[in-house]
C-alpha cells in the first residue's frame, strides 16, 4: 500500500509539473512597435504553446493618465509564436499599455515593461541614388597643317625663269562699235538669261512641292500622337479606379474580420479617397 501511495503521489507531481509547463503566463507575450513602409504598426506575439485564446488590448497613454484604446484582437498562441497586428500611426517616444486576458489560464495582466515607441518616425523608403558618370573627354586628333607656299626646287645651274609666250588676242576685243560678232553674242546672252530664269523658277517650285509633301506627311503623325496620348490617359484613369476599388475591398475585409477597428477603417478610407491613386 505504501508503494502504491508513493507512485500515486509521484504521478500527481509529474502531471502538475506538465500542466504548469503548458500553462499560459504573461512572459509568453511580447509587444513591438514597427513600421510597414510609412505606416506605423504594433505587433503582439503570443508564444503560448497551449494555444489558449487570448484577448489583446492596446491602450495609448496620454497626458494626466488618460488612456485611449487603440484596438482589441484575439489570438491563439503557438510554440513558434503567433503575431497579431494593430495598425497605429504611432508617434516617436510614445508609451502604450498592452493588456492580456486569458480566461482559460486565469490571466489578466499587462506586458511589462510598457511599450515605448522608437525615437524615429516611420518614413517611406527613399529611391536609390544613381551615381553620376563624368564623361571622359576624347583626345582631339592633331591635323597636319599644309604649307601654303610651295618649296622652290633648286638645281645646279640656279633657278630657271619660265618664259611667257605671247597670247594671241582676238582683234574683236579691241574693237568698238558693232561688227559681225555682235548679233551672235547678243543671242547667246539672251539664251543664257532665259535658261537661268527657268532654272530659278524650277528650283523654287521644287522647294514648295517638297515643303507641301513634308507638311502632309507630318500631319498624320501629329494625329497619331494625340490619339496615343488620349488612349494612355484613359488607361491610367481606369487603372487608378481599379486600384482604389481593390484597396477599399481589402480594407472592408480587414474590418469585417476584426483585424482593424472601425475608426481605423474610416481613417484609411478617407486617406485612400483623398490620394491620387
Amino acid at each position: 500500500m505504501r508503494i502504491l501511495g508513493v507512485a500515486s503521489a509521484s504521478a500527481m507531481v509529474v502531471l502538475g509539473l506538465a500542466s504548469s509547463a503548458l500553462a499560459c503566463s504573461i512572459s509568453d507575450f511580447k509587444a513591438e512597435a514597427k513600421c510597414d513602409r510609412e505606416e506605423g504598426i504594433i505587433v503582439v506575439t503570443d508564444t503560448d504553446a497551449s494555444g489558449a485564446d487570448a484577448a489583446i488590448t492596446v491602450l495609448l497613454k496620454g497626458e494626466n493618465g488618460v488612456e485611449t484604446q487603440v484596438g482589441q484582437q484575439h489570438v491563439s498562441g503557438s510554440a513558434t509564436g503567433t503575431p497579431v497586428t494593430f495598425w497605429e500611426d504611432w508617434k516617436p517616444n510614445t508609451t502604450y499599455r498592452i493588456r492580456v486576458v486569458v480566461d482559460k489560464a486565469n490571466l489578466n495582466k499587462d506586458i511589462q515593461p510598457a511599450l515605448m515607441t522608437p525615437s524615429d518616425a516611420c518614413e517611406a523608403p527613399s529611391p536609390p541614388l544613381t551615381p553620376s558618370v563624368t564623361p571622359t573627354p576624347r583626345p582631339v586628333p592633331s591635323r597636319a597643317v599644309a604649307s601654303a607656299s610651295p618649296t622652290p626646287s633648286h638645281s645646279g645651274q640656279g633657278m630657271s625663269t619660265p618664259s611667257v609666250a605671247p597670247s594671241s588676242v582676238p582683234p574683236n576685243l579691241a574693237e568698238t562699235g558693232a561688227n559681225s560678232n555682235t548679233v551672235f553674242i547678243t543671242g547667246v546672252a539672251s539664251a543664257l538669261l532665259l535658261a537661268g530664269g527657268a532654272a530659278i523658277g524650277f528650283a523654287v517650285r521644287r522647294q514648295d512641292l517638297a515643303r507641301m509633301v513634308e507638311t502632309e506627311r507630318r500631319h498624320p503623325r501629329d494625329e497619331d500622337r494625340v490619339r496615343g496620348a488620349q488612349e494612355a490617359d484613359s488607361y491610367v484613369q481606369t487603372a487608378r479606379e481599379q486600384s482604389r476599388t481593390a484597396a477599399e475591398d481589402e480594407l472592408e475585409r480587414l474590418r469585417v474580420c476584426g483585424l482593424i477597428t472601425e475608426a481605423e477603417f474610416e481613417r484609411r478610407i478617407k486617406r485612400l479617397r483623398s490620394s491620387d491613386i
